[in-house]
């Protein structure tokens, strides 16, 4: 047998045989720089994307809240308006009750009074407003109670007799009427007939006043 040399033993210890299918090995060339930059920009205008998108949402919930509570805001301020417009009218129903009751409860009859004015009414004079309210007096510390009549009369001298009649009205005991003009009677060039304006006032008589 031959025997090799150290020398070829070495050299045909390195070589070995290649059985590599070259067309089937994957790519070991550098990726190209532009194919990662197009990644990047495309993953960046992605995230900017959502994020965007994820505002808009915010938003766009942001105004749905708001338009809800200025919804319930308007509902809510028409219901307080006619609440208000029920309460308003309630207190004028509630005032008209009042003032009736404060007229059935007068120490004299306010009925008989309008009665009395009806009766002493000449026909002469015409009566325009009629009207009855009671208050009270702080300077005085009374109640007092007043007619006011206005009307028209065909003389000076028939509203001054109405007004001597007014003086004389029967009234309970321990009350005063006192009769003021407001001002002078005014003629009406046209139909000739004088305006007049009558405060009639009704106080009880304060202890130890003779009147």
């Amino acid at each position: 047998m031959f025997s090799l040399s150290k020398k070829n033993q070495k050299a045909q210890d390195i070589w070995r045989p290649d059985f590599r299918i070259v067309d089937r090995l994957p790519d070991t060339k550098p990726i190209r720089t532009r194919f990662l930059v197009n990644i990047v920009v495309i993953g960046i205008a992605f995230i900017l994307l959502v994020v965007n998108a994820y505002r808009e949402y915010q938003i766009f919930s942001l105004n749905a809240s708001i338009n809800t509570i200025w919804s319930e805001r308007d509902d809510r301020s028409l219901e307080n308006e006619d609440l208000y417009t029920k309460s308003i009218e309630f207190r004028q129903e509630a005032n008209k009750v009042d003032d009736l009751d404060r007229f059935f409860e007068s120490p004299f009859d306010p009925i008989g009074i309008i009665v009395q004015l009806a009766r002493i009414r000449t026909e002469d004079l015409i009566f325009d407003n009629l009207s009855y309210r009671n208050s009270w007096d702080a300077n005085n510390k009374r109640e007092f109670f007043e007619i006011n009549i206005s009307g028209n009369g065909r003389t000076t001298a028939d509203i001054g007799e109405l007004k001597n009649r007014l003086e004389i009205l029967e009234l309970y005991d321990g009350y005063v009427l006192e009769v003021v003009e407001e001002g002078n009677p005014t003629k009406d060039v046209q139909t000739g007939v004088f305006s007049f304006s009558l405060v009639v006032t009704i106080y009880k008589q304060q202890e130890g006043n003779n009147g």
